[in-house]
């Protein structure tokens, strides 16, 4: 292996430490042996040139030693500069490649998009307004009555590789029991080409999903609406699994409905709602708009037309009629106009801002805390002069 590889790993993991010991983020961890790996390769290992139409990489062992792989990236003309450092990821057994550059777009702050859409007339602010309501049945609806989902081809596929991806993993089941019972017997090669199987499907549905997600932000970044209203979803709450329960007199464990939390957690990733948005936020952002995140609280239950909140307006889980005026209409693209009224209002009424992001402050219990996690993995951690804090100083010689 190059020495700058291993000193780029180095780096990466003083950063790590360091960010840590701040409390900026959690301390790192060692991946396993079958987990994503990463390698950052800097401009010593590698020549960049660009022309008009490609980006070319031609990888080398050494400084001085020839290329022995030449890479060609397609690029856009005048939006991108020669990259000083790449990353190469492997998932299964496929490789990756991916740098960052600067360039020459110019992006505009969400508060000055707002003013320029402020300054439009109160019917065209109407027709620029996009809500957008994401679901497990449709994974997103708007609020024009446009809907995305999964081609019939790709559910197919889906269902197909699913199907696949349990068979192989019946087999690796089996060929664990069959080690535990024979302890003597080695493990053949056939295990893992097995496991290999099962990554290659897994990584087949998440680009497919990929592909999903970039067709359908595109299409909506693209579209006539300058600001998109979205929910802002807690995912990672609404995937929790159920506290277990306990009887407190016979101390029996009662049911907690957590095999049906667990179908609807997995329909919820299946749509992938986070990386939906993300490609919404990114896209729009390159092209002017704006992407705003609103609560997504009761959304299925208010009245578009007179405002009525019922839980029984919503009578299925595709149709909604209100009890006191009878609008009836789809329920996903209802709760997008939803969210579309209720932003163009709080604009109008003075009442909506943009969330100010606060300075993580950093108690002196975590600073502790974080001296002495350090100083297991071999760093000097000392006071500063003001007391205020602690400083890190890491020495990668001096670590054992």
């Amino acid at each position: 292996m190059p020495s700058q590889i291993r000193r780029n790993a180095a780096s990466k993991y003083v950063e790590a430490i360091t960010a840590f010991i701040r409390g900026v983020r959690k301390a790192p961890n060692f991946k396993g042996a079958h987990a994503n790996r990463i390698c950052v390769v800097t401009k010593e290992l590698f020549n960049a040139t660009m022309d008009e139409y490609f980006t070319r990489l031609c990888f080398k062992k050494t400084e001085k030693s020839r290329p022995f792989c030449t890479l060609k990236v397609p690029n856009k003309p005048g939006q991108m500069s020669v990259p000083s450092m790449v990353t190469i990821s492997r998932q299964g057994k496929r490789f990756w490649i991916s740098f960052s550059f600067d360039t020459a777009i110019v992006l505009r702050s969400p508060k000055e998009i707002l003013a320029i859409f402020q300054s439009y007339p109160a019917a065209q602010q109407e027709a620029l307004v996009l809500g957008m309501d994401v679901g497990v049945v449709k994974p997103v609806a708007l609020s024009n009555g446009v809907d995305f989902d999964f081609t019939p081809e790709e559910k197919k596929a889906l269902e197909k590789n699913e199907r696949s991806r349990l068979k192989y993993q019946v087999k690796m089941a089996r060929q664990r029991e069959h080690a535990k019972k024979h302890p003597g017997a080695r493990s053949s090669n056939q295990y893992k080409k097995i496991q290999a199987k099962v990554a290659a499907r897994y990584a087949y549905n998440t680009n497919l999903r990929k592909n999903m997600a970039h067709r359908t932000s595109k299409e909506i970044a693209e579209s006539e609406a300058m600001v998109v209203i979205a929910e802002d979803l807690q995912i990672k709450n609404l995937t929790k699994r159920p506290q277990a329960k306990q009887d407190p007199v016979t101390q029996k464990w009662l049911p907690n409905g957590a095999r049906a939390k667990a179908g609807l957690n997995k329909a919820i990733l299946h749509v992938a709602w986070g990386r939906m948005i993300l490609y919404v936020e990114y896209k729009l952002q390159e092209r002017g708009k704006l992407l705003i995140k609103r609560p997504a609280a009761y959304s299925s239950q208010d009245c578009v037309i007179c405002d009525h909140r019922d839980a029984g307006n919503r009578k299925t889980q595709s149709e909604f009629c209100c009890l006191q005026c009878g609008h009836a209409e789809n329920a996903d693209t209802h709760a997008a106009q939803v969210l579309k009224k209720r932003w163009i209002r709080d604009l109008h009424t003075g009442t909506f801002s943009f969330k100010e992001k606060t300075a993580k402050k950093i108690t002196r219990r975590k600073l502790a805390a974080a001296r002495i996690a350090v100083s297991v993995c071999g760093a000097e951690v000392k006071p500063d002069s003001s007391g205020a804090g602690y400083e890190a100083e890491i020495s990668m010689a001096q670590a054992h």
